[in-house]
């Protein structure tokens, strides 16, 4: 019984310990970005990388279709409480800047069922917004473009990519703020701002 006990200790220290490094590890997408404040964020970091997507709706994409504008990667999950949080902002940004940013939208749920019944807790005005044609809402099987090709684990996350297609910036957790994208991305006003 007690050499149990001393087993099962070591065994819950080495999940905890395993957790907690899993945990702090910092994704990087192979050195393109760096993991710095937007309000450093200038320089260009690289490339986005191809990639071929089908959107929720069912419409095929490729990445490369995506940089003719200012794009946003946004990793999230329903059951991810920052996510929720950050889901707003973005929709935001969406709304404010149709001709100038496409937000795509990876999910990491455990099944794309999951998607609409997150969606459909959202307001009115916010699944409008999810309509329109600047933003792309897919559903990642298998994490491969989440962590395949991101690298990335912990969510949310979110990638500023410049027109053209070059990172600039790569926005861990939630806390970030509309103004602060939209200085690193050079977005003028509008009037609803």
């Amino acid at each position: 019984m007690k050499m149990n006990l001393i087993i099962f200790g070591v065994i819950l220290v080495a999940l905890v310990a395993a957790t907690l490094f899993y945990q702090m590890r910092t994704p990087n997408i192979q050195n393109k970005i760096v993991n710095v404040p937007i309000s450093v964020a200038s320089e260009k970091r690289g490339n986005l990388p191809s990639f071929a997507f089908e959107t929720i709706d069912g419409a095929a994409y490729e990445s490369g279709d995506l940089t003719n504008k200012k794009l946003l990667i946004n990793f999230w999950a329903s059951w991810c409480a920052p996510c929720i949080i950050e889901f707003p902002h973005l929709l935001e940004l969406a709304k404010r800047y149709p001709d100038d940013i496409t937000l795509l939208l990876i999910s990491s749920d455990r099944t794309p069922e999951d998607i609409p019944k997150f969606t459909t807790r959202l307001t009115e005005a916010e699944q409008e917004i999810l309509e329109q044609d600047n933003v792309k809402m897919i559903f990642d099987t298998d994490k491969k473009i989440t962590q395949g090709i991101f690298q990335t684990f912990r969510l949310p996350e979110t990638i500023l990519v410049e027109n053209g297609g070059h990172m600039i910036q790569k926005l861990v957790g939630a806390n970030w703020s509309v103004e602060e994208v939209k200085r690193a991305l050079n977005l003028s006003a509008r009037p609803s701002d």
